[in-house]
């Protein structure tokens, strides 16, 4: 078994001058993810596949599959192809409140908390400071919008 991970062997091989990298995709796919998982097997390396925020979250996405039906489906694709799954990396990108937008945020204490946290580490804009012009606290954010 390897002491550090895959993509900390990576860095160090750079770092040493050895040209090195990692195939690495963003797509649910299953043409792409198969021809993914098809070059790390020819060139005995790992993989970094990732999906959307989009294409898969906890409601569905626009593919049907939530976060663990990806998981499965590409360690499933990975098996049939001949790739161990502990070479197989997964990711997610664009990840953030997109897959929220719909949702009410007025009704969500977690994710009116969520925002404000987001928020408060952005450029300020009027609404989002108190009086002071300090970023408004989670009490504040929800006694505001009749939470609390």
């Amino acid at each position: 078994m390897q002491d550090t991970h895959y993509l900390q062997q990576l860095v160090k091989q750079q770092k040493s001058g050895i040209p090195s990298g990692i195939c690495s995709v963003c797509s649910s796919s299953p043409f792409v993810i198969d021809a993914a998982i098809l070059q790390a097997v020819k060139t005995g390396t790992s993989v970094l596949i990732e999906a959307t925020a989009n294409q898969v979250n906890q409601f569905g996405g626009y593919t049907g599959m939530k976060p663990a039906d990806f998981r499965d489906h590409v360690l499933s694709r990975a098996a049939e192809l001949g790739l161990p799954a502990e070479r197989v990396i997964l990711g997610g990108d664009h990840l953030g409140p997109v897959a929220w937008q719909k949702q009410d945020l007025r009704r969500s204490i977690s994710m009116r908390a969520c925002r404000w946290a987001v928020r408060s580490r952005c450029p300020r804009r009027k609404s989002q400071t108190g009086p002071s012009g300090s970023a408004k606290r989670p009490r504040e954010v929800l006694r505001n919008t009749g939470a609390a």
